[in-house]
């Protein structure tokens, strides 16, 4: 934890991808250089080898990691896309099913009618945000 949020390090992401550590720090600089939205999901910081000689590193939040992992590529990286990719699709649908309960539970006709009508306005545009993140899933993949 770091800020009060949930964070890994560009080594542990590394090792599990089987990547090298300065490419990565590579992609997470060009990252943070094309997009100044994301130089909050990333923090640098150093760390020491075996022999006591200091390195860059980064710290990153979910969303760092996720946008950083999106543009690999092999096995493991496949593997994290659709994990990714069926959890976001399983909130999706717990998401649809929570909204079409509500309002049939509603008694009086007018205020159902009403919620009836709140909620598939926030159903376009939970479909809306999910249509923009499939395309910018599909496009990293």
């Amino acid at each position: 934890m770091q800020n009060n949020q949930a964070v890994t390090t560009s080594l542990q992401v590394a090792e599990t991808f089987g990547k090298r550590h300065d490419h990565l720090i590579e992609a997470i600089k060009n990252l943070a250089t094309e997009n100044l939205g994301v130089k909050n999901f990333f923090h640098e910081d150093t760390y020491q080898n075996d022999r006591g000689r200091e390195y860059p590193m980064f710290y990153m939040n979910r969303d760092g990691f996720t946008l950083l992992a999106m543009g690999f590529t092999g096995k493991k990286a496949m593997q994290f896309k659709i994990k990714y990719i069926e959890q976001f699709n399983l909130m999706e649908q717990q998401l649809k099913s929570q909204v079409t309960i509500a309002s049939y539970m509603i008694e009086d006709s007018i205020k159902r009618a009403e919620q009836w009508i709140a909620e598939q306005k926030e159903k376009a545009l939970l479909e809306e945000k999910v249509q923009e993140q499939t395309v910018v899933i599909t496009h990293k993949i």
